[in-house]
């Protein structure tokens, strides 16, 4: 192997780069240090700002806003091409519709060992063609078929993975298995799999916790998932601490959407709406706190809803109330953080765009709780296009005497805290 070139910091203003790399770019990257790069704004001394502040030392220019982003320090060299690519397991084992006999489950056993155990090595050239291959493997079956093949493979992985999981395993051998346990929760919703992924949601790394969010919306979305009630708490339960501690933007927003697409799961929408709602007041209080997330997980649910209410599938009259809450919350905290010009120039697009869209909410949900078009507060869009936010901070008083007065919803229901 050559000797590998001097370590070279590479900075990515995309924070969702280095998480969501392709299989050819982690396969690249042997050895990697993922850390957080802190929002700074340095104008002024303003020092850090942002709940996102676990800073890595970067050094920032006098009139520079750093925004979220990852470092990685990357040891640059060739790599060899390694025979582990000639392994796979056979086609006629992929496309079985019979059960494995026991030479078969030895075949499959072997090549999932050597996957593991190359995983594990400190050979991080082996270890990326592993995962690859590892992942590859679910890719491999076509038009309905190797149901007997996902099922084994999914088994069979969701026991050996826990190992590489573990939080002594270097973050670049836990980043990689979390890889191959997003893989494995598109087949199956196993109580091992969902400890894997608990596990990969509290890990040190956010490369390796965005990975596991991932797993979760595969959890929400794999159909043949039948998790048990004991199940579907554990997880929830792990969702819900992870967003109590998470400081990674891209992660946290990873988690508000897997809350979105386990909405059908009892206490997920209700859990997403909570969380939601503690945090209008911390956005009050911390306008340079990115409010993307929030903006995202809000069209998310919405739109969701409204699926829910085109297949002829009821809302429930608290969630549409609970949603009408937490859209009037937004509004204001948008609206008045405008109007004191307390956002930076960066951010200001995702506060507009709060300020339009929970207004839409609110037209929507007060119409489902049987509010009259005529007591409606008529559209501010001409105060939003011209940036007149004082406006529409005043025009939020007329949404908020129409909740109290025709829906009875208390002011403490309303409030936010700015101080």
């Amino acid at each position: 192997m050559a000797t590998p070139g001097p370590v070279s910091p590479i900075r990515i203003g995309n924070p969702l780069s280095i998480l969501s790399m392709t299989d050819t770019a982690i396969d690249t990257v042997p050895t990697m240090i993922v850390r957080p790069l802190c929002r700074k704004a340095v104008d002024g001394g303003a020092g850090v700002r942002s709940r996102f502040t676990k800073c890595c030392g970067a050094t920032v220019g006098r009139g520079t806003t750093v925004a979220m982003a990852l470092v990685m320090i990357v040891l640059l060299g060739a790599m060899p091409v390694s025979a582990l690519a000639q392994n796979n397991i056979p086609t006629n084992l992929v496309s079985a519709t019979n059960p494995y006999s026991a030479a078969d489950q030895a075949q499959i056993d072997r090549f999932l060992d050597t996957m593991i155990q190359r995983m594990a090595s400190q050979d991080d050239a082996s270890l990326g063609e592993a995962r690859r291959l590892l992942v590859g493997q679910f890719t491999r079956v076509q038009d309905g078929q190797g149901r007997i093949f996902l099922q084994y493979i999914s088994n069979g992985l969701s026991r050996r993975l826990k190992q590489l999981t573990a939080p002594g395993q270097r973050m670049i051998v836990r980043l990689n298995a979390m890889i191959v346990v997003e893989s494995v929760a598109q087949h199956q919703a196993s109580a091992a799999v969902i400890d894997l992924v608990s596990h990969g949601l509290s890990d040190a790394s956010p490369a390796v916790r965005y990975w596991a969010g991932k797993a979760v919306a595969n959890l929400a979305s794999n159909a043949n998932s039948n998790m048990g009630v004991q199940q579907q708490a554990t997880l929830l339960n792990s969702l819900k601490a992870a967003l109590g501690q998470e400081q990674s933007n891209a992660v946290y927003q990873q988690l508000l959407s897997c809350l979105v697409k386990l909405n059908l799961m009892p206490g997920a929408t209700s859990l997403l709406l909570d969380e939601l709602q503690s945090r209008a007041s911390v956005h009050a209080r911390d306008p340079q706190l990115a409010i993307t997330p929030i903006l995202e997980s809000l069209t998310e649910l919405f739109q969701s809803i409204i699926r829910q209410q085109a297949s002829n599938e009821s809302v429930p009259t608290e969630q549409v109330r609970r949603i009408t809450q937490v859209a009037y919350r937004y509004l204001l905290t948008a609206a008045t953080n405008l109007a004191d010009d307390r956002i930076d120039r960066d951010d200001a697009k995702s506060y507009r765009d709060m300020v339009t869209y929970t207004d839409t909410i609110l037209r929507w949900t007060t119409e489902q709780l049987g509010v009259d078009g005529a007591d409606v507060p008529a559209k501010f869009d001409r105060a939003v296009d011209n940036g007149q936010w004082s406006e529409v901070r005043l025009r939020t008083t007329e949404w908020q005497k129409l909740l109290l007065d025709k829906l009875g919803f208390d002011e403490a229901d309303l409030a936010v805290q700015f101080e």
